[in-house]
């Protein structure tokens, strides 16, 4: 038994191409996607949009911000560096709720398995903590005795 080749509907290929014509910083309004597809992107349909976006990341590595109400916009490198640490965030935001969920529980209440397990993962979410922490650069802190040398 062979698996399935899975196709692109032509739908998300003209949405796909129409998202890669766009350069750097342009805006692709939702009303033009439509008119093109023939289909709410913005709303029953927006699985298609959804999947255009994820195929011009992964295939073409080109990223796109939702622009409310708008459209999409080609995300320029500067701004792809903030998105990638605002994810970084989210996910040391995450890892501190789950320490605090890990905290309630009651040792006694487990068994030896299951208090390796909590032991294991609280620590897990520890690490991601401290390795997601902002930190100033040291050099960058440090005091310069002399303005004509760059640290």
């Amino acid at each position: 038994m062979s698996n399935p080749i899975m196709e692109r509907s032509y739908v998300t290929d003209l949405l796909v191409t129409a998202l890669l014509e766009a350069s750097v910083g342009q805006i692709v309004q939702y009303k033009d996607l439509q008119q093109l597809v023939n289909h709410d992107v913005q709303g029953r349909h927006r699985y298609l949009l959804e999947r255009a976006r994820h195929i011009c990341m992964r295939d073409h590595k080109r990223a796109f911000t939702t622009v409310m109400n708008v459209g999409l916009q080609r995300t320029a490198a500067e701004d792809l560096v903030k998105l990638g640490k605002g994810q970084i965030k989210r996910v040391r935001n995450a890892a501190k709720k789950g320490a605090v969920i890990m905290d309630t529980v009651q040792r006694a209440d487990l068994t030896e398995h299951q208090a390796l397990e909590h032991d294991a993962t609280r620590g897990i979410l520890a690490a991601i903590q401290t390795a997601s922490k902002p930190r100033k650069s040291m050099q960058a802190s440090r005091a310069n005795a002399d303005p004509q040398v760059k640290l």
